[in-house]
């Protein structure tokens, strides 16, 4: 079987460690391929790196977490909208509405996931 990782956080400072190792345990039960969605800016080195290393397993996504986003989200979206013009991504991600954390950045998680 054939399996595709959708979302995995992988590139974050928690794997720095041990990613080989990841990799190769998910490579061994079958999974093909995993999905990088970003958070915000400060992750998307970390991303490509995984991405550089790792060409036919990891593919980018890019976006901003709805719980990255604050009040001057448009400048947040800056940088992530430029990697999306020049990067090869497969998707938007990660982006949305999550208010399960905090309310009070609403209308501008509204506003970013609308841009």
């Amino acid at each position: 079987m054939n399996l595709v990782d959708t979302h995995a956080h992988l590139f974050a400072e928690e794997f720095e460690g041990d990613l080989d190792e990841v990799v190769l345990r998910a490579r061994e039960v079958g999974v093909k391929k995993v999905l990088l969605p970003n958070i915000d800016a400060s992750s998307v080195s970390r991303l490509k790196q995984c991405v550089w290393d790792y060409p036919d397993f990891f593919y980018p996504m890019m976006g901003l977490h709805p719980t990255s986003v604050g009040e001057e989200w448009e400048q947040q979206l800056g940088p992530i909208r430029r990697e999306l013009e020049t990067t090869e991504c497969v998707a938007v991600g990660e982006i949305g509405i999550d208010l399960y954390w905090d309310t009070s950045l609403r209308e501008a998680q509204i506003g970013a996931f609308e841009e």
